[in-house]
Formats: C-alpha cells, structure tokens, sequence
C-alpha cells in the first residue's frame, strides 16, 4: 500500500512562493514525521509506503530551520525530491527523533538521463537500528528491503564475529538513497503504480557525492558504542550494497573530507559516485573490519627468515592493484608491495608475495586493495612473529615520485653513521644523505622528485653495505 502523506506531527510548516518558480516547503519550527515508526515485517506483497514528495528541482525547495527538519525512521518512509536532470546541492534536514540533526547531503555533480516525463527523482530515507549483541547478531528486520547479509569476513577478528553477521563494525544506521532505474530494483521494490516516468533511464543514474550524519560516540543513543567494536567513531568507512552480487565491500568510495566524530553527531562526506557505482542501500562501517569482500584468505609464514605472504580472492571487480603493508604496532603501516591485480575475476586467484626483511619480534601485515577510480580499500590484516636467528641489520623502503620511505631495523650500537645513496637503473646517483642510527627500527623519509621506474637504494655503514630494489609508481 503506498500513502501520499501521513504526517503525524507539524508544526510552522510554511510553504513560500518564488517569482517563477514552483512552491517550496519551509520548516520554522517542530517537526515533519513520515509514515508509521519501524521498519516492520516487508514482503513482495506488504510493501506500505509513505511519500513525502517535493515536485520541485530546485536545491532551495526543501528547507528547514535548526532545531527542526524530517523524521523518516524506516526504509519506505521516503522524501522523493523530483530533481529531474538538475544539479546542485540538495540537503535532506533529517533529524532523530530526539530532534537531533542527522541530515544528508547529496551533491549531483552530473545529471542522470530522465525516463518518461522527464520528472525523474532521487527517493531518501533514514533509520536507526537496534544496537548489536556482543557476539555480532542482530535482527535482519532492520536492514534494507534488498540486504540480504551482514556477513562477516575475518578468520582474525577479534573477537571472532558470527559467520553471518558483521553487523557490529558498522553503525547502527542505514540510509537509502535510490535512483530507481527503470527495471531496476526500484521496480522490483517498490509496489505497483510506481511508473517509469518518476525514474531514471537504467544505468543513468546521477553522479552524486554523499555526506552521512549519525548519531556519534557522546550522544545518548549513540549508533557507533559498545556492543559495537570499539574504538569505530572516528574510522569510519561509506559503504553501499551491491544488490546484483550480494556483497558490500566491491566498491567503497574515497573519503573526501575529515572523518568527524566523538561528538553528539559524526559527520562522513564522500568522493563522487558514478552512475555504473550507484546502489540504493548504504551504512557505514569500521575501516579496520569492513563489510565483506570477496576475500578468501590471508595469511604469513616464515621461510628462510623471509615473511611469505599469501591471499586468495574469490572474485574481483575493476581490480587494479594489492598493497601489502608492514607495522610494528598495529596502527602505523608502511607499504613493502605492490601486486598487479586481474582486473576483474570470478574464478578463485592465488596471490603470494616475500618481504625479504621482517621486522624482529611480532608485526602486522596489512592486506588493501585498490580499484582503476583509485579507491581503495583495506582487505585484512594479520599479525606475523618473525623466526629463525637475526643476526644482521635489515632494510626496507618504498617509495612514490615525490618521496622514498626507508626503514632500517638495526643491530648496530645507537649513533651509527649511516650513508643513503639512491641511484637509478643505470646506475646514476640521484641523492645521497647521512643519517645517524639508534639500534632497531629507524624511519626516514627522503625527498626527491623522480619518475616511475625501478632504483637501488644503498645503505652503507662502516662495516657492512646494504642494497634495496625500489619501485616507483605514482
């Protein structure tokens, strides 16, 4: 059943007129709820609906007063804003239902292709869930209708999650921001009645980039504290649901801005999406565990006091390329690889690749992985005790066109004399610097602009000279 309006509660809303232009709606004071409360029980044939509609493409159609704006709390209590082939910034004023503020932002960079009539619209909604158990279960009621798993991924979480449900490295909140593509999920999804001419041409979506408010860690009803693992606020990630594979992690736009958190709100905007990206379900999840990708396995062994590094995937989308990254701490990584990807994939790869030199004691490895937009996300990580004797200084780097990390783990006595020497291919110096050494790990950054291509770092001391193959890629 699909409603014009329920509005349970209004107050100073205020419709206003512009010269030549369509009525505007403004919000001076209380609030607009649509629909019922809950997401309740949907099925293919109990779909109720509640649209509040702004027939009006203007970014200045929809305004709100602070203090006030929209309550939305389930999936199909939906804004549909008829923005037809317009750009600009559209803000939805969502607010709890506390009245704190939690609106979306949605910036079209660049028109979708209209359907029918050309009043083609974008529909929103919000809603808070309940907070997840400690051991990762939550009630499946509160996702989107077209979410069908929350599935964990990570044989090294910890602690160890259901293998179903993931749910607790995400907020407790989705948000749905559907296009409706003609012969999409919107018609599957939607009741009947709902035609192709409120919808955009199939795989034409707008481009649009998002900014996401929840409710943060200092908030009473905070979407992102304990069950939830903790600490989350603060590295969080935008995720959507690929409806068509089933599977969260395929694509994860880039962070354009700060990661606001610990207040009474967190705030999370990012890149622009293309149309080829655009899924109606998102949430946001922890970076350090997000929802799952098609990752099969990732692990490290020693060998000949090498760290052997290995990853299987189950399938791969516009894959470009793997960083394996190293940390003493857990928090800290440096790159020490990068492995070409295969593109696209849905046949299991095997992947391996050494670090030549571990560091001593217990480390991590980080696995990401970074698709041809250049967004890149992180796969997994694992931790790695290096074996057999160390008995020698060892060295690391890698590098970018503007800079060369190097980490040298030394055994020598603090204050040593080092030499860094960079030379190219042909065996032409580029720099040389003299750096003094404590005894284990030590990080320098060498500045130099250089093009793509292979170099040899050398790190002399007064005893022993140390080589390292670098790659440089942009």
């Amino acid at each position: 059943m699909k409603k014009a309006l329920y509005i349970l509660l209004l107050i100073g809303l205020l419709p206003t007129m512009g010269f030549g232009q369509h009525a505007r709606i403004h919000i001076t004071s209380g609030y607009l709820k649509i629909g019922a409360s809950g997401n309740g029980s949907y099925s293919a044939s109990n779909l109720t609906q509640t649209y509040f509609v702004i027939d009006n493409l203007n970014t200045t159609a929809l305004l709100a007063d602070a203090g006030t704006g929209i309550i939305t709390e389930a999936e199909f209590n939906m804004v549909q804003w008829n923005i037809g082939a317009n750009t600009g910034t559209y803000t939805l004023p969502f607010v709890y239902t506390d009245l704190t503020p939690i609106p979306l932002t949605a910036v079209v960079s660049a028109a979708g292709t209209n359907a029918g009539t050309g009043n083609a619209a974008i529909e929103f909604s919000t809603w808070d869930t309940q907070p997840d158990n400690a051991n990762g279960t939550q009630s499946i009621d509160g996702m989107p209708y077209d979410v069908t798993n929350m599935r964990a991924q990570y044989a090294q979480s910890n602690p160890l999650p259901s293998v179903a449900d993931d749910s607790y490295n995400a907020v407790d909140r989705f948000w749905v921001i559907d296009a409706g593509d003609a012969g999409g999920i919107a018609n599957t999804y939607l009741p009947s009645g709902v035609t192709a001419q409120h919808k955009y041409t199939a795989g034409s979506s707008p481009t649009i980039a998002l900014t996401f408010y929840y409710l943060g860690a200092a908030d009473a009803s905070s979407e992102v504290s304990s069950p939830n693992v903790q600490p989350m606020d603060g590295q969080l990630i935008p995720q959507r649901y690929n409806s068509t594979q089933n599977n969260w992690g395929d694509y994860l736009p880039s962070i354009s801005g700060a990661n606001t958190a610990g207040g009474s709100t967190g705030n999370l905007a990012t890149v622009a999406v293309s149309s080829a990206n655009w899924f109606r379900s998102w949430t946001l999840a922890n970076s350090h565990s997000p929802l799952p990708i098609k990752l099969l396995s990732f692990n490290v062994e020693c060998q000949n006091n090498e760290a052997i590094i290995h990853w299987s995937t189950a399938t791969e989308v516009n894959n470009d390329y793997f960083t394996i990254a190293r940390s003493s701490d857990g928090i800290n990584y440096q790159a020490v690889a990068i492995v070409k990807g295969a593109g696209n994939s849905s046949t299991t790869l095997n992947y391996s690749t050494v670090d030549t030199s571990p560091l001593f004691g217990t480390s991590y490895y980080r696995l990401s992985q970074t698709d041809f937009d250049g967004n890149t996300v992180i796969a997994g990580s694992v931790s790695f005790t290096a074996c057999g004797n160390h008995n020698s200084t060892t060295i690391n780097a890698y590098g970018t066109s503007n800079f060369i990390d190097v980490q040298i783990n030394s055994i020598e006595n603090d204050n040593a004399a080092y030499t860094i020497s960079l030379t190219n291919d042909l065996g032409q110096n580029i720099l040389t610097e003299n750096k003094t050494v404590n005894t284990g790990i030590n990080e320098f950054k060498l500045y130099t602009e250089i093009p793509n291509g292979v170099y040899f770092l050398i790190v002399a001391t007064s005893t022993n000279v140390y080589h390292k193959k670098i790659l440089i890629k942009k």
